[in-house]
């Protein structure tokens, strides 16, 4: 049987262009690094950003901002300032605390007054939009440009135009010079890429280069599989490509018995075990037609029994297969008993005892408006796909 056959299989020799393997063999000059540096440091200028924290009260109020600069000048925390008289709720209960500026990230008149401070003081009054600051100078840092602090990221800035114009030459000649070798291990011996053997790969993949299925496609193709040439050059994203050409193609083959006794033995248990189920599902099938309750068969059997009430289709609480079934069964005069097998396995007897009809009429004019285009568009559907199987079975293909 098919079920016992082995996988008809592929090995593969590959080269892989790599953007990330060409990175790891490059080198940058400290003499490199220095000119770049020069290029780009060259009209800089060192900048100072600072710290600020504020006390914002609404209007000018004299009497108000005079009281505050009077606590400040006894000595009165600028932290308890804010918490008594800011009303910056977001920075009140943080000392006033704004974070840094590198002076453009408050109006102008701001950062001219905060610019005058040395560190600790206080500016006086200050209107922007907001209202009225008392702006404190809490700390300065100096921002410069550094040999030290940029070499890291003009060596790797260095390192990707190199790699880039070296890739793009590499492709260039892999594509060019792949097509026809006779190997692709010389191959990649002459471009200095590396080289690989896959391990063995059915058409359904496998590890490594074989999770790729462009690698599958390709390896599987006719020109690769029976004409063994190598494959075109196969984009697999992030800047990796790959050429692939046949080493070894396994054919498909009957196991041995060896093999595959443990399936066999469990193919049969399955099957005779379906059979046995089967059997005696239908057995109690026919209990149930010849009139016996559906509950005193499954308490008699020992089987587990659920009713439901009301059930609907889209009712959460009845299995989704069985259900199906149950709105799928006509309606008789009596009960109405059927049986399926679930994609799990497990045999179902389903009484249906009765069936209600929905009432349309029932249904709000805007849902009755969505079921009617939900059943027109259903139908246009079915229209339109025998109409197109009708063109297909009268169609033919010429080559």
């Amino acid at each position: 049987q098919v079920r016992f056959q082995s996988d008809e299989q592929v090995v593969l020799e590959f080269i892989e262009l790599n953007r990330e393997l060409l990175m790891r063999d490059k080198t940058v000059t400290d003499e490199a690094i220095m000119m770049r540096f020069e290029e780009e440091s060259d009209g800089l200028a060192s900048t100072t950003s600072r710290r600020a924290a504020h006390i914002l009260v609404g209007s000018e109020d004299s009497a108000l901002i005079t009281e505050i600069q009077k606590s400040i000048a006894e000595g009165v925390a600028f932290s308890e300032l804010t918490k008594q008289y800011s009303i910056d709720f977001a920075t009140a209960s943080k000392g006033g605390d704004l974070g840094f500026t590198d002076g453009t990230s408050f109006p102008e008149n701001f950062e001219q007054a905060l610019a005058k401070l040395a560190v600790g003081e206080v500016s006086d009054p200050v209107s922007t939009d907001s209202g009225v600051h008392l702006i404190k100078l809490i700390e300065t840092e100096e921002s410069t440009f550094t040999l030290a602090g940029e070499s890291e990221r003009i060596a790797a800035e260095l390192m990707a135009e190199s790699v880039d114009t070296e890739f793009v030459e590499m492709l260039a000649r892999l594509r060019e010079l792949s097509y026809n070798a006779e190997s692709l291990a010389d191959l990649a011996t002459d471009l200095g890429l590396p080289a690989g053997l896959s391990e063995p790969l059915s058409r359904a993949g496998g590890e490594g280069i074989g999770a790729a299925p462009e690698v599958i496609a390709a390896g599987f193709s006719d020109e690769v599989l029976f004409d063994q040439f190598a494959s075109e050059v196969l984009e697999l994203g992030n800047d990796r490509y790959v050429v692939v050409k046949l080493k070894e193609h396994i054919l498909a083959r009957q196991k041995t018995f060896e093999e595959v006794s443990e399936d066999v033995r469990a193919a049969y248990t399955e099957e005779r075990a379906n059979q046995i189920l089967q059997q005696q599902g239908t057995a109690l099938v026919e209990q149930a037609q010849d009139g016996e309750s559906i509950e005193s068969i499954a308490q008699a059997q020992n089987l587990d029994w659920q009713v439901v009430l009301q059930a609907r289709r889209s009712s959460g609480d009845v299995d989704a297969e069985i259900n199906q079934l149950a709105f799928s069964m006509i309606p008789e005069t009596r009960a109405v008993t059927q049986s399926f097998s679930t994609r799990a396995g497990d045999f179902v007897v389903i009484s249906l005892e009765r069936n209600d009809l929905g009432d349309f009429s029932a249904v709000s004019e805007e849902e009755q408006v969505g079921l009617r285009r939900a059943v027109a568009r259903s139908m246009a559907n079915r229209e339109f796909q025998a109409y197109g199987n009708s063109l297909l079975e009268a169609s033919s293909v010429s080559r």
